[in-house]
């Protein structure tokens, strides 16, 4: 399990992984929703795409499709995936260096002046 939680560890990982924890969401949504809640920060299709078919590897996540001639694929969390975000998500060394080093990004951008206080703000909900 340690080597899984080292290859899972990255920022948008974790962002996702917490995601899928409240509910089930299609990869477009995941990015649409991580850039309305940040105002600032859009995930690439070509960094959560590749992530999500290595979730459903490892059997974190399982998919469902919807739809007949255009269908979308939803993403949740396996129990497996479950219990793995959980144990991440109290790793409090791994929560606070993820979020401080996140947030130290946030707070120089915001005193370069290229992010407002309240993208500021939604970061900080997000995150905590």
């Amino acid at each position: 399990m340690e080597l899984m939680h080292r290859k899972f560890r990255s920022r948008l990982q974790i962002l996702i992984l917490k995601k899928l924890l409240k509910e089930d969401f299609s990869g477009y949504d995941l990015i649409k929703h991580i850039n309305e809640e940040t105002g600032c920060w859009k995930p690439s299709a070509g960094s959560v795409y590749p992530l999500l078919g290595a979730l459903l590897d490892s059997n974190l996540v399982s998919v469902k499709k919807t739809g007949e001639k255009r269908f979308k694929k939803f993403y949740s969390l396996t129990s497996k995936g479950k219990d793995f975000v959980k144990g991440v998500l109290n790793e409090k060394n791994l929560k606070k260096k993820c979020v401080g080093e996140i947030m130290l990004n946030v707070i120089i951008l915001r005193h370069l002046g290229l992010i407002s206080k309240e993208k500021t703000d939604a970061i900080k909900k997000l995150l905590l």
